[in-house]
């Protein structure tokens, strides 16, 4: 099974997301989920420290979610302590990458941006902050651009 597999030396947040999906599909609790995390040495293998975890953790919520609202909720829900936990660890920067991967993630549906976005801020997970960062970073340049 995928999710018994060692995590390779080196390893972008892609294919560590895709290995923790398997782990979240299989209903894995948050602590054993953050436990998988920790005995395959995923931070270490991303790289990036926390903010590598936190990476890797969104992609595979994001994956896991992605067949409805429904199921999105439910995996933002079930796993907002371990998010909570390598968010804290990431700090505010975390929190953006949260964002951006989450709009990076439902580019085509912006709707669904929103969706995230509002459960993550609901949820305690993300900051204001880092949503009003992660807006004015990305629409400002681009509608400046366009101006031009």
């Amino acid at each position: 099974q995928r999710e018994e597999e060692d995590v390779p030396p080196s390893l972008d947040t892609v294919l560590a997301g895709e290995l923790l999906r398997d782990v979240i599909r299989a209903k894995a609790s948050p602590e054993a989920l953050l436990e998988w995390m920790g005995t395959r040495g995923v931070e270490a293998a991303v790289g990036e420290g926390p903010r590598g975890s936190v990476k890797v953790l969104m992609r595979a919520l994001l994956a896991a979610g992605s067949k409805s609202p429904t199921h999105l909720n439910v995996a933002l829900e079930r796993y907002a302590t371990s998010l909570r936990e390598l968010l804290s660890r990431a700090g505010l920067y975390g929190q953006m990458i949260a964002v951006e991967l989450a709009a990076q993630f439902y580019a085509a549906l912006p709707q669904k941006v929103l969706m995230v976005l509002d459960r993550l801020l609901a949820l305690g997970l993300i900051g204001a902050e880092a949503v009003s960062i992660w807006a004015f970073e990305t629409a400002i340049p681009a509608t400046l651009s366009e101006q031009a």
